[in-house]
C-alpha cells in the first residue's frame, strides 16, 4: 500500500470473496468528515472576513471620490466666476432635501434662482452639513474668485457616520479637501 502524506488513514471493513464478513480491517487514505468540515469553516471565516474589508474599502473609495469630484466641480465654479464667463457671479448651492440624496448645483448670478448643472451625491454618501432639509449656497465674485463668506461642506457614509469629508473654502478663496 502507498502512503500519501496529509491523508488520515480512515478503517474499511471489506468483504471476503465468499461473502463473509471479515474481522480485519485495511486502511484506505482519505480525509475525515471532520477535516473536511474544518477546512470549509475556514475558507468561509478568510473569504467572510475578505468580503467585508472588500465592502468596507469599496465604502472608502465612494467618499473619497465624491470628495474629489466636489472640489473640482467647486473649482471649476471659481474658474467661471474669474473668467467672468456671461459677465455674472457664479456660484453653488448645496442641498441637502429631508428624505432624498442630497446634490450640489452650479448657478449663476448673486443668488440662486434656477440651477444650470446639478450633480447628485452617489446613493451611499449623504451631506452631515447642511442639515437635512436645508441647503447652503456660496458665491465667487467675478474677476477676484473670492467667496462671498468662508463656507464648508461635510459629507458622510450613509450607516457609518465615522467616515466623514469637509470641503472648505476659505476667505481668500482656496478649496481644500479634509
Amino acid at each position: 500500500m502507498r502512503k500519501l502524506s496529509g491523508f488520515t488513514p480512515t478503517p474499511e471493513r471489506v468483504l471476503l470473496k465468499n461473502r463473509r464478513k471479515a474481522s480485519n480491517t485495511r486502511l484506505v487514505w482519505g480525509f475525515t468528515l471532520a477535516e473536511v468540515l474544518i477546512v470549509v469553516g475556514l475558507i468561509a471565516i478568510i473569504g467572510l472576513g475578505g468580503f467585508l474589508s472588500l465592502s468596507r474599502f469599496r465604502q472608502e473609495q465612494e467618499i473619497r471620490l465624491a470628495s474629489k469630484s466636489m472640489v473640482g466641480f467647486l473649482r471649476d465654479v471659481q474658474s467661471k466666476a474669474i473668467n467672468q464667463e456671461s459677465g455674472t457671479e457664479w456660484g453653488v448651492r448645496f442641498d441637502s432635501p429631508a428624505g432624498g440624496r442630497g446634490a450640489y448645483m452650479l448657478f449663476s448670478g448673486p443668488m440662486f434662482v434656477a440651477a444650470s448643472t446639478t450633480v447628485t451625491l452617489p446613493s451611499s454618501v449623504e451631506f452631515s452639513d447642511p442639515a437635512s432639509g436645508s441647503s447652503k449656497d456660496t458665491v465667487f465674485e467675478k474677476i477676484t474668485g473670492l467667496p462671498d463668506s468662508a463656507a464648508s461642506v461635510t459629507i458622510r457614509l450613509i450607516g457609518n457616520t465615522s467616515s466623514t469629508k469637509t470641503i472648505t473654502i476659505n476667505a481668500q478663496g482656496a478649496i481644500q479637501e479634509q
